[in-house]
């Protein structure tokens, strides 16, 4: 499934706009728009833009032109980016011409080794950045950062270009300048040069000795070995002067940038529009991962973080709310399914209780409470059987019966047919197949703690000569 951003640039005189297409690995710009603002609203201004790249609303990123931020490189003690963080404005209190409170700074670390971090920091007013946020709110833009123009590109070059290098974003009098070293953003600043009036080719003499004079202060590179490249984006139909008056000033490898050149980057705009690789590169860019050493410029964070918009929250809400109802429900009906499984077993044994009880206690025809009942029955029953008058006998007919029955072994074949009991005597009168079955019965009564002796008073065997009848006399203890 394809996936569509918009890049929005906003520079002091123009808006650009790229709408891109990722699927899979493949980036694709299938829209485009570029508009100077001189005479209009900056409002009406990315409408058009956003008319000509054909964007109807979705994600979108932003960068800032540089003049809009003030730059500094320092160097710290440390290297824990919440410390940095935490320290930064006090440490650009004294160089800031604003207050910190009104401002809102970022830093990428431009070196970090046992001596200290060298940070590159940006900082834009809060008021100005909270403009354009209101411009953007106003046309329902929620941009997921906010980043710096032609940061993107360099950090770009760092992954692909094995040497350091300068980018240049030149326009009529002034120029954004980023230098890479090491794979890294090691400065940025903003530069303002005046062609000489009338002098052909002035404005690159002009432009090629501030970028001389800026990197020589700096000193990130050594421009002295002659050991980087330079990069322009920016006009597009007169690099060439500027090119030769670069070369012949630092001696070295000048060009201009072309993103579309690069592998799995494709153009491909649908409404017409005119792909300029020289201004929207740049913008282009913002829809591109990057493995640079150091991490972007955001200044989507603080009061200016991102918040989720109504379409959003909505996405988020159902992402959220349906699997936790999913689990509600799942949990509901298994619980529910569960209840029944048990009031169900529970009426089958209800049942199997009442049938126990009907067929012990046929002559009950009103069961009410089952159990209950048949506990009074059992009890009734100890006091008709006893062995005994009321309370003079130890042991109950039931439980001389229980004894007697746990003490012969269910394999012994043996048939009980007459069973009387007084208060110290019990005897036995049945019949089985042989003697030893009779003698085998005696050894296991005795093990009895109910019997004091256990005799066997006859044995015969009968008529037929197929069971031996037999009397057993058992003393109670």
């Amino acid at each position: 499934m394809a996936d569509t951003l918009f890049c929005l640039d906003i520079s002091s005189d123009a808006v650009t706009g790229v709408l891109v297409e990722r699927t899979g690995k493949v980036t694709v710009v299938i829209g485009c728009g570029y508009v100077e603002i001189d005479e209009q609203s900056l409002e009406s201004g990315i409408e058009t833009v956003c008319h000509m790249a054909g964007f109807s609303g979705g994600e979108c990123s932003l960068s800032l032109g540089l003049e809009f931020f003030s730059f500094r490189n320092l160097s710290l003690p440390f290297s824990d980016k919440k410390k940095i963080a935490q320290i930064l404005p006090l440490e650009l209190e004294n160089l800031s011409a604003t207050e910190m409170e009104q401002s809102i700074t970022d830093f990428v670390i431009a070196e970090s080794d046992e001596e200290g971090t060298q940070v590159v920091t940006a900082t834009i007013e809060k008021s100005t950045l909270a403009s354009f946020l209101r411009i953007l709110d106003k046309l329902h833009f929620n941009p997921v950062t906010i980043e710096i123009k032609n940061v993107r590109v360099a950090l770009h070059l760092a992954d692909s270009f094995p040497r350091d290098c300068v980018v240049l974003d030149i326009r009529d009098t002034v120029a954004g300048l980023i230098v890479v070293s090491a794979g890294r953003i090691a400065l940025v600043r903003f530069l303002r040069f005046n062609p000489i009036e009338g002098e052909k080719n002035s404005g690159a003499e002009r432009l090629d000795l501030q970028v001389k004079k800026t990197l020589l202060a700096s000193r990130v590179i050594d421009i002295s070995a002659k050991a980087f490249a330079i990069f322009l984006t920016g006009i597009d139909d007169n690099f060439e002067p500027i090119i030769r008056q670069l070369s012949l000033q630092f001696e070295v490898r000048v060009k201009p940038y072309l993103l579309v050149q690069q592998p799995l980057v494709k153009i491909a705009v649908e409404n017409g529009g005119e792909y300029r690789p020289g201004q929207m590169d740049a913008v282009f860019a913002l829809a591109l991962k990057t493995n640079a050493k150091n991490k972007f410029f955001n200044f989507r964070k603080e009061e200016f973080r991102k918040r989720k918009s109504v379409s959003e929250l909505r996405t988020l809400l159902v992402k959220t709310v349906v699997p936790v109802l999913f689990v509600v429900m799942a949990a509901v009906l298994y619980l529910a399914y569960d209840y029944k499984q048990k009031v169900d077993t529970q009426k089958m044994l209800h049942q199997q209780i009442v049938q126990v009880f009907s067929q012990t206690m046929p002559k009950v025809t009103r069961i009410v409470n089952p159990l209950q009942q048949l506990r009074v029955e059992i009890n009734e029953i100890r006091k008709i059987y006893s062995t005994g008058a009321e309370g003079s006998g130890e042991y109950t007919m039931l439980s001389l019966l229980t004894e007697i029955s746990a003490r012969i072994p269910p394999s012994y074949s043996v048939t009980i047919k007459r069973m009387v009991a007084d208060v110290d005597t019990v005897r036995l009168k049945g019949v089985t197949k042989d003697f030893n079955t009779v003698d085998n019965m005696q050894k296991e009564l005795e093990k009895s703690s109910y019997f004091q002796t256990v005799t066997i008073s006859s044995a015969s065997q009968s008529t037929e000569g197929d069971e031996v009848r037999f009397e057993l006399k058992l003393e109670l203890l």
